[in-house]
């Protein structure tokens, strides 16, 4: 089942995304540079623990 977490990208827009596809993830910065399974990637404002916490928000 996908664990779906609210975050806000560079832009200030507010994104969903599966913390089941992170490949990995480290500090950029102010904010969260994430690698998906798939090979994209996506910065986000919110810190590595406030991405990784399991927590729906």
């Amino acid at each position: 089942m996908a664990t779906w977490k609210r975050l806000t990208d560079i832009e200030k827009s507010r994104i969903e995304i599966d913390l089941d596809t992170i490949a990995f993830m480290y500090s950029n910065g102010n904010g969260t540079e994430i690698h998906f399974s798939s090979g994209h990637t996506l910065t986000v404002r919110e810190s590595p623990e406030a991405v990784a916490t399991r927590n729906a928000t």
